[in-house]
């Protein structure tokens, strides 16, 4: 799965590098990394990121 990980990138979000980082469960290096492109984006880690958009998308009363 090569494709960055627009979730992991802070420019769209009000979120710091660290903040993505600790969310995710991975070192602000690696999104660094998956959000230029230079590394490859594991499965588990763009699954979890669509579900971050897609969640994050929905209004508070309709939230899990």
């Amino acid at each position: 799965m090569r494709e960055r990980a627009s979730c992991c990138s802070v420019d769209n979000s009000n979120r710091t590098l660290d903040q993505a980082a600790e969310a995710l469960g991975v070192s602000p290096r690696s999104i660094s990394r998956y959000s230029s492109g230079r590394e490859a984006v594991p499965r588990t880690l763009a699954l979890a990121c669509l579900g971050w958009r897609v969640w994050s998308r929905k209004p508070p009363d309709r939230a899990f």
